[in-house]
């Protein structure tokens, strides 16, 4: 994510509850990371760059791979 940072949270606005936000090269420093878990079938990604005058071009990440799940953890049990 460079100096910026992502942002990740529900679509549905109701539901949105926790906005997740991530910076630097992730937890372990690698520069990969898995965000929390997302309530519901999509997910917005929001890009915040360090510097505010950038305001086009690529982003400095790739989403690579997803998951899904299909029975919440919570509902599990």
């Amino acid at each position: 994510m460079g100096a910026g940072r992502v942002t990740v949270h529900e679509a549905d606005s109701e539901k949105m509850g926790k906005v997740r936000s991530y910076s630097g090269d992730g937890p372990a420093g690698d520069g990969e990371l898995w965000s929390d878990i997302v309530d519901g079938d999509t997910a917005i990604v929001e890009y915040y760059p360090a510097d505010s005058s950038v305001n086009s071009g690529d982003a400095p990440f790739r989403i690579d791979k997803i998951s899904h799940m299909w029975v919440s953890p919570l509902e599990a049990f």
